[in-house]
Order: structure tokens, then C-alpha cells, then sequence
């Protein structure tokens, strides 16, 4: 700086919300709006680790309704199952589609499963079962309602999802 631009130079304020100086000059004409500084939109998490299975770390996306970080009220789980034919998954496809059913009163968790061929049937069921009980397992940190969730896919998403369900009780896709 030269010395002409530092006779000019007004060092910053440490100042606390609270604190900050209120606007005194303000143009002819010009009105405040008032806006609500409350969050109206989901809390998106993104690449949670929920497993490490055959040295791959899987991760899910969980997108909470934004009343819930304030609230003690519990919302409807959906683990949701990205179709990909089986192959590595594009989590993000489906955001916006998901943060818009999360703004609706859930919570979803978009499922990163192991790919294949590297990692043949069952492992992406096993891996949906996985990430369900990570959910059911962290439910009050992301205000899920544990007694009540669903799966939901689309394509080979929908189809991991469906085997899941009627393989429940079945140890061989379990881990």
C-alpha cells in the first residue's frame, strides 16, 4: 500500500451480531424487507461413511426436513436406492428429487452400495440391510422415527430394494 492509501485505511471491527452497527443512510425510496432468516429448505449431508466392506468405505447422503435440527419431533425414514445397473452409483441423480421428499416430513438416505462385477450378488443387498441398521442405530442424531421406515429404488435400486424386503429373514443376505 502506498502511504496515501493507507491514510484511507480503516481497520476491521471485531464485532458480535448483536454488536454490529446499525444502517443509519439509507437511499429515498428504499424499503427493508422482512424475511424469515429460518431455514426453510432440507439439511443435506453428504458422504456419510456407514461401512467398509472389502477395503471400499460406502457412504449414504441423508437429507433431514429443516424443522428437525430445532425439534424433538421424529420423522418417517426412507432409505432410497439409486438404480444403476448394479453398477457404481451416481447418488446425486436424484438430490433434488430428494430434498423435495425430505421437505415433505422425512428423512431420506440415499444408499451407496458396492458395485458390480467387482462385488456380485448378494452384496448390494447386504449392503441396503447395512446402511438400515446404520440408520436405525443413529436414529435419534438424525431425528428418525425407528419404528418407522421404508425402502424405496428405482431400477436395479428397485430391484435390490424388493429382494431385501423378502429376504429379511433370510441369514445368507445378511451380514
Amino acid at each position: 500500500m502506498t502511504e496515501r492509501d493507507m491514510t484511507q485505511y480503516i481497520s476491521p471491527k471485531n464485532y458480535s451480531y448483536s454488536e454490529f452497527p446499525e444502517v443509519t443512510d439509507v437511499p429515498e425510496g428504499m424499503k427493508t424487507l422482512k424475511v424469515s432468516l429460518t431455514p426453510s429448505y432440507p439439511h443435506v449431508e453428504l458422504n456419510i461413511p456407514y461401512a467398509v466392506k472389502n477395503g471400499l468405505t460406502l457412504h449414504l447422503h441423508i437429507i433431514t426436513p429443516a424443522e428437525a435440527e430445532n425439534s424433538p419431533h421424529r420423522y418417517p425414514l426412507i432409505m432410497w436406492v439409486q438404480g444403476s445397473a448394479f453398477h457404481k452409483q451416481q447418488l446425486g441423480n436424484h438430490m433434488a428429487h430428494m430434498i423435495h421428499v425430505a421437505s415433505q416430513g422425512f428423512v431420506v438416505a440415499m444408499v451407496e452400495y458396492r458395485w458390480a462385477p467387482e462385488s456380485p450378488f448378494p452384496a448390494q443387498i447386504k449392503d441396503l440391510k447395512t446402511a438400515t441398521r446404520f440408520m436405525l442405530r443413529h436414529a435419534s442424531e438424525y431425528h428418525v422415527d425407528a419404528n418407522r421406515y421404508l425402502a424405496w429404488g428405482d431400477s436395479s435400486g428397485g430391484h435390490t430394494v424388493s429382494t431385501a424386503v423378502v429376504t429379511a429373514n433370510l441369514q445368507e443376505f445378511n451380514d
